[in-house]
């Protein structure tokens, strides 16, 4: 865990957090900011359309409304001036007949004239037709004359039969005065002798259909006339959907409805109706007439129903509220503006913002990540003195303390390592060297001087080697010769006890080990394994390269007792907290302090292994990193 990087550790601590804490705060400062701007932004925006929305539909209502009555009253006008007529010359009819005096070809020619004076004084008349009788056919359009047998054995006349001279409005499908050129609708009466009450004929009032309903073309609102058997009079109209038969059918019978024109659905909703007496719609127009909305193909259309004042004709007026205010792209173009400009600046306020905040605590941050790492010279430099300028002022102090705490904890680390050399080279006990004098006395008694001078030397260059110098770190090759000048004393003293061997691979002689690391595991070997062996021992000190990665092992290893099963646990449970414990100086201080300086000098990582055998050995083995 110690040589864990920051950004590691800041991965493995982000994967316990929340997704949203592991964003960078200059994204949820941003995120907040425009949250907390959006808002009423969107709020306002939606409130503004919902009004206007509104507001434009209850013009809507109010205009169509309005213009719906002076359409229907206009009609009606125009149907109660061809009814005037009707009387007017029946009455005229009815004199011209009862006068003796006149004859048949004076009455009719009076007939005619006052046929052709009701033309021009009663508005929207077309053409009037008279037939009697006596087979008597009078028209004011000649094309009639052509049309006589037709017209007078028609429905039309035998409708008015029993009627006692009422006006009767007549169905306008599959008029027989119509044509192609000249569409009409007819107003029909018979015609009764105001003397006798006897019928003497037909009269029939056509109104031009086209200058009937012309008025009920606009640019924004159309209009369909039906008679009261659901024929509609009107013609087709620019938008598309208005020309659908099956549209102008659901209009009369006030149905709600989705159907296909073109390809397309259209979506049909009466507001006043069985199914939905309370809409949004009906409420704007009131308790009137039934009101609809017509959606197709991106547009919406208000529709609204007036009935022909005594005609029992019904009057339909749709409009088209994408184009009913002249102003609404003027309204959208100034809400997408608005939008627009507020929003570039709200994105030029958050980059200021985040710039002004984040930039300093993002240099705060790779300051931190570089003292984190050892650096302990980074140093901020920020002239404000807000909160970020203060927290700069105060990593500085701390890192100037953790400077000082540092080459203090090293010195004493370095004091200690010292102290833990000196201890251990103490440890050479002193009958070691007394030992070995006597075994120098004594050859030199025995007149070996020779044997006793290569004694002496090996003694000289052992205590040279291990004690002299004040180098913690040297290489493999100086501390393989300090172990081997002390293993030659000791066999020289236990010649008949063990034996010993090296197999050192040359391509770590010149890596670097701890001073003094081998000796005591070697110390360790003879004075608790060989020692107390019955038979012959060995020693086997090997040393191997693995690779780049992990660097070499050396491995100590003795066929002695051993070492038993639960002192095993104890110094391996030892080891692996890297600690000398407080009994170390009694027992096998000298496998802890090696241990503990490996530790110290290469990491957690290079702590020594031990295996052993009770009766069969125990093998030590010692990691070395590859560059030091």
């Amino acid at each position: 865990m110690k040589d864990m990087t920051i950004k590691e550790m800041e991965r493995l601590h982000g994967r316990k957090k929340k997704p949203l804490m592991n964003i960078s705060l200059k994204y949820k400062i941003a995120f907040f900011t425009a949250l907390v701007a959006l808002i009423p932004m969107v709020t306002l925006a939606l409130l503004m359309i919902f009004f206007y929305s509104r507001a434009i539909l209850e013009r809507g209502n109010r205009q169509i409304e309005e213009n719906i009555r002076i359409m229907s009253d206009r009609i009606a006008a125009v149907i109660d001036n061809g009814t005037v007529c009707s009387n007017n010359f029946t009455i005229s009819a009815s004199n011209y007949y009862n006068d003796r005096s006149i004859k048949k070809v004076t009455r009719e020619s009076r007939i005619l004239s006052e046929m052709t004076q009701d033309l021009l004084i009663y508005r929207g008349i077309d053409s009037i037709v008279f037939f009697d009788e006596e087979d008597f056919f009078i028209a004011t359009d000649p094309a009639f004359y052509k049309m006589e047998d037709e017209i007078t054995k028609c429905d039309y006349a035998m409708k008015l039969v029993g009627t006692n001279g009422i006006t009767i409005l007549m169905d306008a499908e599959n008029n027989p005065m119509s044509s192609d050129e000249n569409e009409v609708i007819t107003l029909g009466k018979r015609v009764i002798n105001t003397v006798t009450g006897e019928g003497i004929g037909y009269v029939f009032i056509n109104m031009d259909k086209e200058n009937l309903v012309k008025s009920a073309k606009s640019e924004i609102s159309s209009y369909f006339l039906y008679d009261n058997e659901g024929f509609c009079l009107s013609d087709a109209y620019g938008d598309e959907i208005l020309n659908s038969e099956e549209l102008r059918a659901k209009l009369f019978e006030g149905q709600n409805s989705d159907f296909e024109y073109s390809g397309k659905t259209a979506h049909l909703k009466f507001g006043k109706g069985e199914d939905d007496s309370d809409s949004e719609f009906t409420k704007l127009m009131g308790a009137g007439e039934r009101s609809a909305i017509l959606s197709y193909d991106g547009s919406k259309y208000l529709i609204a129903k007036a009935e022909v004042p005594s005609y029992h004709w019904n009057l339909i007026g749709i409009t088209n509220l994408n184009k009913f205010n002249v102003t609404d792209e003027e309204f959208k173009f100034i809400i997408g503006t608005t939008s627009a400009i507020a929003a570039v600046l709200l994105l030029l306020s958050i980059i200021i913002s985040v710039t002004l905040v984040t930039k300093p605590l993002t240099v705060l941050h790779d300051g931190a990540e570089q003292i984190a790492e050892g650096d302990m010279s980074v140093r901020f430099h920020f002239k404000t003195r807000d909160e970020i300028g203060q927290l700069g002022r105060i990593f500085n102090y701390m890192t100037e303390r953790n400077r000082e705490l540092l080459i203090q904890v090293d010195e004493e680390a370095k004091k200690k390592r010292e102290y833990e050399l000196s201890l251990m080279q103490e440890q050479v006990k002193p009958h070691f060297l007394y030992n070995t004098l006597d075994i120098i006395i004594m050859l030199i008694e025995m007149n070996r001087s020779r044997e006793a001078a290569r004694v002496t030397q090996k003694l000289a260059n052992y205590y040279k080697n291990s004690l002299s110098g004040s180098d913690e770190i040297v290489t493999v090759e100086r501390e393989i010769q300090i172990t081997r000048d002390y293993l030659d004393l000791q066999v020289m003293r236990y010649g008949d006890k063990f034996k010993y061997s090296f197999d050192i691979d040359e391509k770590i002689m010149n890596m670097h080990i701890p001073k003094m690391t081998l000796q005591p595991l070697v110390e360790n070997a003879i004075y608790h394994g060989l020692k107390y062996k019955e038979d012959w021992g060995s020693i086997e000190i090997s040393g191997k390269f693995i690779d780049d990665e992990k660097g070499a092992a050396i491995i100590v290893k003795d066929d002695g007792i051993g070492i038993k099963k639960e002192d095993l646990v104890v110094m391996q449970d030892v080891l692996s907290k890297g600690d000398i414990p407080e009994d170390a100086e009694r027992k096998h201080f000298g496998v802890y302090s090696v241990d503990h300086r490996l530790r110290l000098y290469f990491g957690d990582g290079y702590g020594i292994n031990i295996e052993s055998e009770p009766g069969a050995g125990c093998t030590v083995t010692i990691p070395i990193p590859k560059n030091v």
